[in-house]
């Protein structure tokens, strides 16, 4: 029985331990500038893509 209490202690603590870890690493900044440089030279292409969504306002309008 005592070496099963034995056991516990350890196990508890690195259970605590690993917990702050990684509430340590969740909580760093992982913050990404997107801001990048731009050639005025270069001819850029932004694609949108959009697809209809099936909302009805009260009205009976939709989003189409």
């Amino acid at each position: 029985m005592v070496a099963g209490r034995r056991l516990w202690l350890p196990l508890i603590i690195c259970v605590f331990l690993g917990g702050i870890f990684f509430w340590f690493l969740a909580g760093r900044l992982t913050y990404l500038d997107p801001k990048v440089e731009i050639n005025p030279g270069r001819l850029y292409t932004l694609d949108f893509w959009d697809y209809p969504l099936p909302l009805v306002w009260e009205d009976g309008t939709t989003y189409l």
